[in-house]
């Protein structure tokens, strides 16, 4: 399958769709070298975009000849290309301009050199989860609840609550030595990589990116709430009662023995 291309970042096409003003906001971002890019792989691209309300990650993801954008900003959670997006991808694509596919002969051999010479896996940071149900309107009065999960690096958490984590403690206790846990805790919004979970049982991780995965489409959920809450109660991670800017309100607890019950 081919991957990225310089082509597939078609600005005219993305200038239509968000229109004048984000397009605008976002081409000024990148000329200001507001964008890092963390690294560029065949199917997806990371970065890094110092925004005037914080540092947002962006990714972008190929599938099937599709991209799908993803940023943790809250112009961006409900689905919309917001200014950090748009960055991103003008830097993105010079980046795939200016790095061209190298020729057959000297790929095989490069790859022969790395055959012969130990090379180090790049590792990315570790990090925490924790899950959030949060209250979501709905068409005219109704509303529903809804499960969302967060990631925290370990580099965001301050000395106190690296510490509590070296201790074995619960991530309820860290969560409670984070004062700015609302900036720093990320909505999971693509598939986490279960390698750099702080923790052994990873069963948490696989909820996180289920809810990830199925969050880009209207369609996609077929476990009820209580199955998915079932789930949180046997993964090992706190679960919240929150909203979009605090999602770590108030720690909720399970009955003995019902996952699907938790309670205040």
């Amino acid at each position: 399958m081919a991957g990225l291309t310089e082509e597939m970042f078609d600005l005219s096409r993305l200038q239509r769709y968000v229109g004048a003003t984000i397009y605008e906001r976002g081409r000024m971002y990148y000329q200001q070298g507001r964008v890092s890019i963390d690294y560029v792989e065949d199917d997806y691209a990371t970065c890094i975009v110092r925004g005037q309300g914080g540092v947002y990650d962006v990714r972008i993801e190929l599938d099937r000849n599709n991209l799908f954008f993803f940023c943790d900003c809250p112009y961006a959670e409900e689905g919309r290309i917001c200014k950090h997006i748009v960055a991103s991808v003008m830097a993105v694509r010079e980046y795939l301009r200016t790095h061209k596919p190298i020729k057959w002969q000297a790929q095989l051999s490069r790859l022969i050199q790395a055959a012969q010479t130990p090379t180090s896996r790049y590792l990315p940071p570790q990090y925490i989860l924790f899950f959030s149900l949060q209250r979501q309107p709905g068409y005219e009065s109704y509303s529903y609840w809804k499960l969302f999960a967060y990631h925290i690096n370990l580099t965001h958490l301050n000395a106190s609550a690296r510490g509590l984590l070296q201790d074995s403690q619960p991530v309820e206790q860290v969560l409670q030595e984070t004062p700015n846990l609302s900036s720093v805790a990320k909505l999971v919004n693509y598939a986490l990589d279960p390698s750099a979970y702080f923790y052994e049982d990873k069963r948490s991780v696989m909820l996180a990116n289920m809810l990830a995965v199925q969050s880009r489409y209207y369609y996609a959920s077929s476990s009820s709430l209580s199955d998915y809450l079932d789930l949180v109660a046997n993964s090992g991670a706190p679960l919240y009662l929150g909203n979009s800017r605090n999602p770590a309100e108030k720690l909720l607890d399970f009955l003995p023995g019902h996952g699907r019950s938790p309670c205040r």
